[in-house]
């Protein structure tokens, strides 16, 4: 019995391959299937949104006429530096250009953190 997927003889655990497994001198075993199979994960300074402070920086955008709209903003995209955004917008605000600054800080991309060893994520079901 010849198995494609793990060269000659049968599967050492008993079983055929199910999905489109790698032919050549790779060790035998079961490979990841799917669309993300072989793509690294990239693990960024994003963290979890507390409904509470988007609650209140969404309400405090609202009635400053969106004045604090960058805060807001990066409270609901799980922005790690939120609060130094918040600082930025309430005090240089009033000038165009801190407004700016601080929406460009809301709007920017997460940052990735650079791993020395590998990191292992598990996405458990909420």
């Amino acid at each position: 019995m010849s198995n494609p997927g793990y060269g000659p003889g049968p599967h050492p655990h008993g079983h055929q391959p199910t999905g489109p497994y790698p032919v050549g001198p790779y060790p035998a075993g079961p490979y990841p299937v799917g669309p993300y199979a072989h793509v690294p994960q990239v693990v960024t300074d994003q963290r979890d949104v507390n409904g509470a402070i988007m609650a209140i920086a969404w309400f405090v955008a609202f009635f400053t006429a969106f004045y604090m709209l960058p805060w807001a903003i990066a409270a609901t995209r799980g922005k790690a530096n939120h609060g130094a955004i918040a600082v930025v917008n309430l005090f240089l605000g009033w000038s165009i250009i801190g407004w700016i600054v601080a929406l460009i800080m809301a709007c920017g991309s997460h940052r990735p953190i650079p791993a020395t060893h590998h990191t292992y994520v598990m996405n458990y079901p909420r």
